[in-house]
């Protein structure tokens, strides 16, 4: 038989079904921070990995485990920027609600940093670069070209020290609902994709 060119540099496809990070609170570290338009409004996305405990650099390792064909930095999560879209009593209580949330997360930043970020006034999304926090992951479906199945998901952002402490409550499983999963794109699933580049490295940390 002849000898197979690129034989030695292969890495040989695995088989066995990737590690799922359990639900539950990590602390973690921002590696990287970007700003995209989803079609639904201006997000901040945040790329990072578990810094602290038994699933210290998880994510690194889940994409180091990866075939070359399917790699793609897992741990992501999206912070969409408050919005208010119409005038109405309904509108402006979505929006309320959206500015509460969004300050939750940026005062979990805050907190675990003993830093002050004040979205009041124009900042840069920049700041939030190699920052810890808390956060506490949950169990959400999936279902794709009539494919489902569960991945974890971030949730929300809180204080490290919450986190450190226990005191956090993991999210109830979040299942789809008929309508959803009709309406689900793989581009929803903050965990499981992202927009970010695939990057080629030896460095622990794929940037």
């Amino acid at each position: 038989m002849k000898a197979v060119t690129g034989y030695t540099e292969a890495k040989a496809t695995s088989f066995n079904s990737p590690e799922r990070l359990p639900a539950g609170g990590y602390v973690l570290r921002v590696l990287d921070v970007k700003e995209e338009n989803n079609g639904y409004g201006d997000v901040v996305v945040l790329r990072f990995d578990i810094t602290e405990g038994e699933f210290k650099g998880f994510f690194d390792n889940q994409y180091r485990n990866m075939p070359d064909e399917y790699k793609k930095w897992k741990g992501t999560y999206r912070l969409k920027i408050p919005f208010q879209n119409g005038n109405s009593e309904d509108d402006v209580k979505k929006y309320n609600r959206s500015v509460s949330f969004f300050k939750s997360q940026i005062e979990a930043v805050n907190k675990s940093n003993n830093i002050s970020i004040d979205c009041s006034k124009e900042w840069d999304t920049a700041v939030l670069k190699n920052r810890l926090v808390g956060a506490v992951f949950g169990n959400k479906e999936w279902k794709i070209d009539g494919k489902t199945g569960w991945f974890t998901n971030c949730d929300h952002l809180v204080d490290a020290k919450d986190i450190r402490d226990g005191n956090f409550k993991i999210p109830k499983d979040k299942p789809l609902d008929s309508k959803a999963s009709e309406n689900t794109s793989q581009s929803d699933f903050s965990t499981d994709t992202s927009d970010f580049d695939e990057i080629e490295t030896e460095s622990p940390v794929p940037f």
